[in-house]
């Protein structure tokens, strides 16, 4: 295995007096994160945050490579299926040695029965995980191993192509101690240094880092403005250095004007809108009532008058990664399909249950819950009620399955549609927010797992991809940019997972 080393970079803006912080000012719209604990929080913008206070073995760089982080070294058994770490020299914002156990002990927390690890299945690959978590053999039979405090030996179940992907990523952060919702201790290029409840979140640079030499940085300073028109103003009088995606949303109403006069950035990444299904409840139970809804939806208005610069979808992963031909995607009439599924079901439309489609208060999606509901109504003669919420509160709504229809960004955590595939797998994983399950998609992708012939795999995953497609258990809408503003002179980093490499980042 070879890598790619990231490039040390220097400097701060120019200008700037010695005497002040080299930092930048992000805004956090939806408010303070859930919680610092990596094992906890899924969402794009906290693990963004987790990446800049956490050094997982690995780290993923601009281009799509992986560096050595607090690993130096890796060696791979020919099985392709016992990783051998071996950490760097390297401590705890409290001066304290990072170990291998605390690795390993933060993995086997995420796969203790009980613990609200959202992920924990991303650990399913290591031998004996998936048995260990749902309480069916000991944490001693995990493979999993500490031979010293700077060697982690990591046996899988199966050879995986993507597994140092994973080690790269927040979920496989060590933890300096465990059942800690807001962690105070950290390994990452930047601390916690001040924190306002619904004000500020202030990141500072840790002097202990393994790579402090490399942060270009002193502070990140996280303002907490809600409102986005009032973050846009903030930002075009220089007060806020980047708003937009994933932190928060850019007003809808000025992006057009932004992209002409060529200040939008983008970047396509790994990311897919959904419409969740509670498929637990009825009539969402119902395989032809979820794919009536999904037909009835015109996408091309969806990404042309509400969102903007997105790539409309229809399969349940994103084009970058669907491996479906376009004629796979057999769009069938919504209306014969809801009739078949009212009488599959003994109901009418007057006797449907109540409906309510929830989205998270996040710019755009107001509108579109609205034109949603007008869709389905003109289209199908169905009535649904729309309910915003604070993203916190909307988030928590979808994983207790407290939601009938649900509006939900879904970012891949490495690039193999494998990763979309088990968000469907296991109706009992805290992770699929849609309650579905089937014995065949679960067949499919223990086959797959576990095929050493990438041309095998390919074929099993195609055959993955089709029948949730064919099932519908979540609309997919569009496949997403990141979009952005960023101040002149600030080197803003984006891997192409869309994680805000702060690390990285600094003036140009």
């Amino acid at each position: 295995m070879s890598f790619v080393t990231a490039l040390s970079l220097a400097g701060c803006q120019s200008g700037q007096k010695p005497s002040e912080p080299c930092k930048i000012t992000i805004n956090l719209q939806e408010g303070d994160p859930p919680t610092l604990n990596p094992y906890v929080g899924v969402d794009l913008r906290s693990r963004c945050l987790f990446l800049a206070l956490y050094e997982p073995l690995m780290r993923k760089n601009e281009d799509g490579s992986l560096s050595y982080a607090a690993a130096e070294s890796v060696d791979i058994d020919p099985s392709q299926k016992i990783y051998t770490f071996h950490l760097r020299t390297q401590r705890w914002s409290n001066g304290e040695l990072v170990t291998s156990r605390h690795f390993a002990d933060a993995w086997k927390y995420a796969l203790t029965p009980g613990t609200p690890c959202i992920r924990a299945d991303l650990f399913y690959p290591i031998q004996n995980a998936e048995q260990v978590k749902k309480g069916e053999l000991p944490m001693d039979a995990l493979k999993l191993f500490t031979p010293d405090d700077s060697t982690l030996v990591v046996e899988l179940d199966y050879p995986i192509p993507y597994f140092l992907e994973l080690t790269a990523t927040s979920f496989f952060a060590p933890l300096y101690e465990l059942n800690e919702k807001d962690p105070t201790c950290f390994n990452g290029p930047f601390t916690l240094s001040e924190r306002t409840r619904d004000v500020s979140l202030t990141l500072s640079k840790n002097p202990l880092y393994w790579d402090a030499n490399s942060v270009r940085l002193d502070q990140v300073v996280f303002t907490l403005v809600k409102d986005p028109m009032t973050a846009y103003s903030l930002f075009e009088r220089g007060e806020i250095d980047v708003i937009g995606d994933p932190f928060s949303s850019l007003p809808i109403e000025v992006l057009p004007s932004l992209d002409a006069s060529g200040r939008l950035r983008s970047k396509l990444i790994s990311r897919i809108f959904y419409l969740l299904l509670n498929t637990t409840a009825p009539p969402f139970d119902n395989a032809k009532f979820r794919k009536a809804l999904s037909f009835s939806i015109d996408r091309a208005a969806v990404t042309k008058d509400l969102f903007y610069g997105e790539l409309a979808t229809f399969s349940c992963i994103p084009k970058t990664l669907s491996l479906l031909e376009e004629e796979a995607l057999k769009i069938e009439d919504p209306r014969r399909l809801l009739e078949e599924a009212l009488l599959e079901m003994g109901l009418t439309r007057e006797t449907l249950p109540k409906i309510t489609l929830s989205y998270a208060e996040l710019s755009g999606q107001k509108r579109f819950a609205e034109f949603i509901q007008q869709e389905w109504g003109e289209k199908l003669g169905i009535e649904i009620d729309v309910v915003g919420s604070q993203w916190n509160t909307h988030i928590v709504n979808l994983r207790k399955r407290n939601y009938n229809i649900g509006t939900f960004h879904f970012t891949t955590l490495y690039q193999d549609p494998m990763f979309y595939f088990e968000f469907f797998k296991d109706a009992r994983a805290l992770g699929n927010y849609t309650g579905w399950e089937h014995p065949e998609v679960m067949g499919l992708i223990e086959q797959s797992n576990r095929s050493i012939d990438p041309k095998e795999r390919r074929e099993m995953m195609v055959q993955i991809e089709q029948k949730i497609f064919d099932e519908m258990p979540a609309i997919g809408l569009f496949t997403q940019n990141l979009q952005y503003l960023v101040q002149e002179g600030v080197n803003l980093v984006i891997s192409d997972l869309g994680i805000y490499d702060l690390k990285k980042t600094g003036y140009r």
